[in-house]
């Protein structure tokens, strides 16, 4: 849940006591609003462990509750975004999702209305934004995300600084364009947990926000196919082997001492299994030969 949601838990009599260990895991938790949010603190007191996505609120969410509260990395459904064993055409040149730079936005335009790429972008920007089916959504960006040439990444709120305070975090995007096999390109977050977690090479091709010159950098990497191809293989054998939900969840279990149920031994298996036929898959021949210059 979002911070905003823990009050929610306040119309849910008794809940509490029907649980034997209570574990709360709050998605993007940012340090400067902690200190606001005493009345939520005090909800999340309740709990046994608390565990946040965003690292730099452990400590204040730890001293506001006087809590247990880990950082535990997002993940991915690796098995739905995986494109493997039988790869779609990447027609899609370039997919956007979210915040974006109007600069490197219009770029893209540009180059789509002059027939050089097909590029899918969000049309509705306006105030919060909600999906009435949740699953439906996922497999719809799996969907574009596994027939996509490249993909958009950037920090969270890379364009409303004054929200983050300067603070750095590992955002979804990043997760599922690894995950996909696609070649993101953007601005990798500046912390030491993306470099252990995204250690691949080329796991994100460094490009300015407000990028001047997009079609420049599209037009170099189109040079080099087998680079691309390396780049995706990586990426969807990394993610199927490190961030799927399932090593969150036994991650979890970890810490609150439970042993994990038979079904995540075998999840954990299957995800194993698929990244030995993604390793043994020519990508080159399978993959980045039919997207190379297809416009």
């Amino acid at each position: 849940m979002e911070a905003r949601d823990i009050i929610s838990l306040n119309a849910i009599k008794g809940w509490r006591k029907k649980c034997q260990t209570a574990v709360c895991w709050i998605d993007e938790t940012w340090a400067s609003e902690v200190p606001k949010a005493k009345g939520l603190m005090k909800i999340l007191s309740r709990f046994d462990y608390i565990l946040t996505n965003c690292s730099q609120g452990v400590q204040l969410i730890h001293e506001a509750t006087q809590r247990p509260c880990f950082y535990i990395l997002s993940g991915i459904d690796a098995i739905r975004f995986c494109p493997y064993p039988n790869p779609p055409h990447r027609s899609i040149d370039v997919y956007s999702i979210g915040r974006r730079s109007e600069l490197t936005h219009q770029g893209l335009l540009k180059m789509a209305a002059q027939k050089q790429i097909f590029y899918i972008y969000d049309t509705v920007h306006s105030g919060r934004m909600f999906t009435s089916v949740p699953n439906e959504h996922r497999d719809y960006i799996a969907n574009i995300a596994k027939r996509s040439r490249y993909f958009l990444a950037y920090p969270p709120k890379i364009d409303q600084p004054w929200q983050t305070s300067g603070q750095d975090e590992i955002g979804f995007r990043f997760f599922e364009g690894a995950a996909s096999g696609t070649v993101m390109i953007g601005q990798p977050p500046d912390k030491q947990a993306f470099r252990e977690h995204f250690d691949w090479p080329d796991a994100v091709i460094p490009m300015a926000f407000d990028e001047p010159d997009v079609a420049k950098i599209l037009n170099k990497l189109d040079s080099e196919p087998e680079r691309l191809a390396e780049i995706r293989k990586n990426g969807v054998v990394q993610s199927l082997l490190r961030h799927d939900w399932a090593y969150r969840w036994r991650a979890i279990l970890d810490i609150v001492g439970l042993a994990p149920r038979p079904a995540l031994v075998a999840r954990e298996q299957r995800l194993k299994q698929l990244a030995e036929i993604v390793n043994n898959i020519n990508t080159y021949l399978r993959c980045d030969t039919a997207d190379a210059y297809s416009r």
